[in-house]
């Protein structure tokens, strides 16, 4: 055992690998003696321990040095430092294999340098213990290793920069190296509520780049923990196998159980970091997908609208409230209480400078959005059970088109006179509607009987030109769309596809067939030639139009990113995303 008299010298050698070296004078307990009073102790203050003043030397005085020492290394700063100073300090590293063992070292140093002798390690065999099990503990996969067969991950860990009262998000790169479509689980290791939403499940088609976007919780101080393991299991899925499809959107932990045998598992860590140190964390990083401006909490329906001018969302909501928010400042902008029963479709009239909310209780109230003041409240239909379940604005007429129990076509220049009532089955509900440029209209309904259908109608007409069929489920979701001066409309369906109509022909051109579950919402954009597809099980899908041609070349499936929630609305604005969501 050394006795510290005078700061150590800490040397780096040709792999720049720091070491303390030197001591100085010091000199050797006997055996069974505890401590030496002395009257001459020579050293550089702030590495000596504070006890120097006494003159009385314990086995415990060189270990204050040896803690100064070592937080200098871990810090690169003189004086106390705390364990938060030592992550702040190692935040933006880009390799965090080793981040264990700066905790540990970063614990051991502020424990020798306790101002109480009593309170440092026992010895330095405790502490050479202590680095050993932290080293022992670290975790190295190796790239190509048996668990890359199925999945390759990027990156090798999870950052989140953290604020306080935040939702932080981070996408995780899935990359399927088989020719199977393989179904995974994210979970969390430590079983807290770390996150927003763990355990994710997804299914990665093969030679897909697939987006896993993981969120954590929001906080009110700094975390407790700031390093977390995650796990990602990874099991082949056949879809022509029905049972163990079936299970695996009914009870994925169930499947995960039954194909424990050929399960492939992978573990990464999720580490918090301090934003003003961030900087390119990987050789390879992922450009950002998703931003959350808002989190309502305690809804489960609602519909969204978008008004670019104003760079707005209004979101309508199950509680009778209709709230809008300013995406540029991610902040509320205000809100109001429309009705009893809740908003089942809101739309902006941005010429008005309108809102328009259609309720379940087959209301549509009209508010001016710069005064939020009421213009007028009208019914669907008189008498009997009416609904709201969809609006839609012509783009450059005055008219409203309403959907739900009824269909029907609204003036607001004549005082919001109907104009056009269009003719349905018995018992049939028109699940969504939209406009055409050319004064046409599509919607999609179902009927109590289990049937369903798409109908394109002229709004001078109270029946429909024509029906599309070739879904064999409800058909959820559609849009008006043009590609290469072709028009078309795209369809979701509850069949799990998505199917492309060109509507010279009145036919087919294409049916999407990547999804694993319902599709719930599509938005075409025609800036970006992409069409966006939301689905059940969490996932949006982009497909490129650029090179699509009729019949020869659909549509190419770009990227699949999951969200970890239904995605039951979609919009865009300033370039991103908009997503509606449904809880599970």
């Amino acid at each position: 055992m050394h006795l510290d008299l005078k700061p150590g010298n800490i040397l780096l050698d040709e792999d720049v690998m720091p070491k303390i070296t030197d001591f100085g004078l010091s000199r050797c307990f006997e055996e069974g003696q505890t401590r030496v009073i002395t009257e001459n102790v020579g050293g550089t203050i702030g590495y000596l321990a504070p006890e120097f003043h006494t003159g009385e030397i314990t086995h415990k005085f060189d270990l204050y040095s040896l803690g100064v020492i070592v937080m200098e290394m871990l810090t690169g700063k003189k004086g106390y430092q705390s364990i938060e100073d030592v992550r702040e300090s190692w935040s933006y590293r880009s390799d965090i294999l080793w981040w264990e063992q700066i905790r540990v070292c970063a614990e051991i140093g502020i424990e020798c340098t306790d101002l109480n002798p009593a309170k440092r390690p026992e010895s330095m065999k405790h502490i050479i213990d202590r680095l050993l099990a932290a080293e022992s503990s670290t975790q190295v996969i190796p790239t190509g290793g048996p668990t890359s067969k199925l999945i390759v991950l990027h990156p090798s860990a999870l950052r989140f920069p953290f604020e306080i009262n935040k939702v932080i998000t981070c996408p995780l790169e899935l990359t399927n190296n088989t020719d199977k479509h393989v179904a995974f689980r994210l979970k969390d290791k430590s079983g807290e509520s770390s996150f927003l939403r763990l355990p994710l499940y997804g299914i990665v088609p093969p030679n897909t780049p697939y987006t896993l976007i993981v969120t954590t919780q929001e906080i009110e101080e700094l975390p407790r923990k700031w390093i977390i393991d995650v796990i990602l299991d990874g099991a082949t899925l056949i879809l022509g196998d029905g049972e163990h499809k079936k299970t695996f959107h009914s009870q994925p932990d169930k499947y995960f159980q039954e194909m424990r045998n050929a399960l492939q598992e992978v573990e990464l860590k999720a580490l918090y970091t301090l934003p003003r140190h961030i900087t390119t964390l990987s050789s390879k990083p992922i450009p950002p997908t998703i931003k959350i401006i808002c989190k309502v909490k305690g809804l489960d329906l609602y519909s969204l609208d978008i008004n670019q001018a104003k760079q707005w969302i209004i979101i309508g909501e199950d509680s009778g409230h209709v709230r809008i928010w300013d995406y540029k400042t991610q902040r509320k902008v205000d809100s109001l209480k429309v009705s009893a029963s809740y908003v089942s479709s809101i739309k902006f009239i941005a010429r008005k400078q309108w809102i328009l909310a259609g309720t379940h209780s087959g209301n549509v109230h009209v508010y001016n959005y710069e005064t939020m003041h009421k213009i007028t409240t009208f019914r669907v239909a008189v008498g009997g059970h009416a609904e709201v379940v969809s609006l839609a604005v012509h783009p450059t007429q005055p008219y409203l088109l309403s959907a739900g129990t009824h269909l029907k076509l609204w003036d607001w220049d004549k005082g919001w006179e109907c104009v056009q009532t269009f003719e349905c089955q018995f018992l049939e509900k028109v699940c969504h509607v939209a406009f055409n440029r050319n004064d046409t209209i599509a919607s999609a309904t179902s009927g109590l009987a289990g049937g369903f259908a798409v109908k394109v109608w002229s709004l001078d007409s109270p029946k429909s030109n024509y029906t599309l069929s070739g879904h064999s489920d409800k058909v959820n979701c559609l849009d008006f769309f043009t590609c290469h001066d072709q028009e078309f409309l795209v369809t979701g369906s509850d069949d799990e596809t998505a199917k492309i109509w060109y509507l010279h022909k009145k036919i087919c051109a294409y049916t999407l067939e990547a999804f694993a579950s319902p599709v719930t919402s599509v938005l075409y954009q025609p800036d970006i030639q992409t069409l966006i597809t939301g689905s059940k099980d969490s996932a949006i899908y982009l497909w490129c139009t650029t090179n699509c041609r009729i019949y020869s070349r659909p549509p190419t499936l770009t990227r699949i990113i999951n969200i970890g929630c239904v995605v039951y609305h979609l919009a865009c604005a300033m370039g991103r995303v908009v997503i509606g969501k449904k809880k599970k």
